[in-house]
């Protein structure tokens, strides 16, 4: 049963991989995780049986990676920000859509992995080294979308982080922000 597990776990990783073209594709990575965790838990909620959890967990997961295609789907040409997002992780699936990458993190280390990715992938990516909770190093208007992972659970307030993102994003621009899920520290994980 393992060894069978393992194989289809395998096929599903290749094939997400080759729907996407990119070997860096992982449902974590481009969101069907924390999609089919948001659908499990909103059946959780509406009290609904095992069954329909895991109907709603694989239609949110669904939901999610086609928000993924339709975003990737418009994201040729388009100028793409990764803000506090280094270490090589999300930016090679906008680049393998065709964006123009600029990430920025605080973290030399991230910031080398970024290079690293970059460099056998074999894609541009602008790189800048800055703190996300001062003013950001980009003129207005500069970005048609900014990828924000959760990095914001780790500053005080992301109030003035929003300000800039609405400062540096085009007119019309998307902001695709992860928010930390405090659930996470309402159990004792021992």
């Amino acid at each position: 049963m393992a060894c069978l597990v393992g194989c289809s776990l395998s096929a599903a990783g290749a094939a997400y991989q080759g729907v996407f073209q990119n070997p860096m594709a992982a449902p974590d990575i481009l969101g069907a995780s924390n999609g089919a965790a948001f659908g499990a838990a909103l059946a959780i909620l509406l009290g609904l049986s095992g069954t329909m959890i895991v109907g709603f967990a694989f239609g949110a997961s669904l939901l999610t990676v086609a928000l993924v295609i339709f975003v990737g789907g418009r994201a040729r040409g388009k100028k793409v920000l990764g803000l506090a997002s280094g270490g090589g992780q999300q930016m090679p699936i906008f680049a393998a859509l065709g964006a123009d990458c600029t990430v920025l993190d605080y973290s030399p280390n991230q910031l080398q992995s970024e290079e690293l990715v970059a460099r056998r992938e074999g894609y541009e990516i602008h790189i800048v080294r800055a703190d996300m909770t001062k003013k950001l190093p980009f003129a207005d208007g500069s970005f048609d979308l900014i990828f924000h992972p959760v990095s914001n659970c780790y500053v005080e307030k992301v109030e003035p982080i929003f300000a800039e993102c609405y400062r540096v994003l085009k007119s019309g621009g998307v902001l695709l922000c992860g928010l930390g899920n405090e659930v996470n520290y309402l159990v004792n994980e021992d």
